[in-house]
């Protein structure tokens, strides 16, 4: 699979808003010109896009979804877990993505990651 990585700037206030909301502490928060989305889904994967932002212990994890027309929303999301049932117990992934995400698992990503 290769990653979508659109990009999309987001804007730092409500970021850092949905972060704090989310229970992230100040050191936790992007630096204002760190708010940048960038997409972790697989290409070809459809409307919307969606990246990781943050968790905080075993609630649902922040991330940000937007669209081709730059509306985002900032959503509380549980991930897949799924893993790769084709590797021994000890090398097994467990997928990063949100439950229900569609095209390939984390896993799978052949492509450099964008971090």
């Amino acid at each position: 699979m290769y990653l979508c990585n659109d990009t999309f700037r987001l804007p730092p206030d409500e970021l850092v808003a949905a972060m704090r909301d989310a229970g992230a502490k100040e050191e936790d928060y992007p630096r204002p010109y760190d708010s940048v989305g960038c997409c972790e889904l697989g290409s070809g994967h459809g409307e919307r896009h969606a990246e990781y932002k943050f968790a905080c212990g075993t609630e649902p994890e922040l991330w940000v979804e937007w669209d081709d027309d730059g509306n985002i929303e900032f959503v509380r999301l549980t991930p897949c877990g799924q893993s790769d049932e084709t590797l021994p117990p000890g090398q097994q992934q467990a997928c990063t993505l949100p439950t229900d995400h569609g095209c390939g698992h984390s896993w799978e990503a052949v492509d450099l990651p964008h971090r």
